[in-house]
């Protein structure tokens, strides 16, 4: 029992022994423009050495034990290695410096309701064309055409970004016609022309108003007609 007792004691001890020797090393953390490094070594002086990519930007001796220590850096964006040469050895860490957060491109946007009169004039001469009534411009699926434009521009569907139907964004709302990417009223109504869902839209009799939308996002042109009773 004396003998298990005492090697236990002698496994503590190292134990104890190696601690320090086991925690030993250097760390850092940026704060500002600020590098803080702490370090935990052995008794003497060390040599602490702070580099910015290959060159040395901060170097002095140090006290050896527990320490800590701020340094003044140009660039708290930057990565840095710390060094420190300790009378039991080197050790060496790097701090990597806060990433600046991308900026998104600025977003340009226009109501080209030049071009959306336009469309409506083109249109109506479709219809007339076929003995059908003109279409009114009306206020409020404009203003909901123009919503729908906006939402195009981010995800080109008849499903809205939230997931709902087209038609929840007004009541007055009973057809859609969607484009993207033709630059003038012409070539807008043409692709509509030769599609067999976006021509019966606006070629149906039933419809009496119409709201228009033409929004240029970022040079791209996006096209919205919402029919009406």
């Amino acid at each position: 029992m004396k003998k298990i007792g005492m090697i236990v004691m002698i496994v503590m001890l190292a134990a104890l022994i190696l601690l320090p020797a086991m925690a030993s090393g250097v760390s850092g953390r940026i704060v500002g423009n600020r590098i803080v490094v702490t370090w935990r070594t052995g008794a003497g002086t060390c040599a602490l050495t702070v580099r910015k990519g290959r060159w040395p930007v901060w170097s002095r001796n140090v006290r050896g034990g527990n320490g800590s220590v701020e340094i003044a850096i140009d660039d708290p964006t930057a990565t840095y290695t710390l060094r420190l040469q300790a009378p039991e050895g080197s050790y060496t860490t790097r701090v990597e410096g806060a990433k600046p957060a991308a900026t998104q491109a600025p977003v340009s946007v226009s109501n080209r309701e030049d071009l959306a009169t336009q469309v409506l004039n083109l249109l109506n001469g479709e219809r007339a064309s076929r003995g059908l009534s003109a279409l009114r411009m009306d206020p409020e699926l404009t203003r909901a055409a123009c919503v729908r434009a906006g939402e195009i521009a981010r995800s080109f569907s008849h499903t809205r970004p939230d997931g709902s139907a087209w038609s929840t964004v007004s009541g007055a709302a009973y057809g859609e016609n969607i484009a993207r990417g033709q630059n003038s009223a012409e070539k807008v109504i043409a692709a509509w022309m030769t599609s067999t869902s976006h021509r019966e839209n606006m070629l149906r009799a039933s419809y009496g108003s119409v709201g228009i939308c033409a929004y240029k996002v970022n040079g791209v042109m996006h096209w919205v007609q919402l029919f009406g009773k």
